[in-house]
């Protein structure tokens, strides 16, 4: 609930009743509607030149001064992608019709839900590599990282086949 409040711009402030009540209202289905899954791959870093870092065994490339300097003392990076279904975009599509304080509160929901997820693997692969130390996660579209190598970045992971995850042509994310 927290992080929720926060995601709606609440920051230190606790939600009056009625957000509250609506927390608790969309709740259920929104747990009802996701179906979380992610997949992931480990590569060993071949390259990393001033503005672009090179993958082995894909022929995915990550160009952007930030990236490398996220990446310029790794040896290896792990590529993952999670989404909780298109159940849940269903859901946030329906209560845009019919309520759009339940849509904007499911949609914060949905938000702590997913970050839930990743920082929950995260946490798995502390354990599956125990003597590596994790740099912060770091996205397509954060920095100079261009938001334009979702597509190249999810067909390097196989995530349509394997988690159902596309890129539209506006470069979001679908589900």
């Amino acid at each position: 609930r927290k992080e929720t409040a926060r995601y709606l711009g609440y920051g230190s402030n606790e939600p009056d009743e009625v957000i509250l009540k609506l927390m608790d209202e969309c709740e259920g289905p929104l747990m009802e509607a996701c179906h979380p899954a992610f997949c992931y791959g480990v590569f060993d870093i071949v390259l990393c030149s001033e503005e672009k870092v090179v993958l082995s065994e894909c022929a995915l490339e990550l160009h952007g001064r930030d990236i490398v300097k996220l990446l310029q003392n790794c040896s290896q990076a792990v590529l993952f992608a999670a989404t909780l279904g298109s159940e849940v975009d269903s859901l946030l599509r329906k209560l845009q019709v019919i309520s759009m304080p339940k849509a904007l509160i499911t949609d914060a929901m949905a938000g702590t839900a997913i970050e839930q997820i990743c920082n929950d693997f995260q946490k798995e692969l502390s354990i599956q590599f125990p003597n590596m130390q994790q740099t912060m996660r770091y996205s397509p579209g954060y920095g100079d990282l261009p938001l334009a190598v979702q597509t190249d970045f999810l067909a390097t992971l196989e995530a349509g086949k394997r988690i159902g995850l596309a890129v539209t042509n506006s470069n979001m994310l679908s589900p």
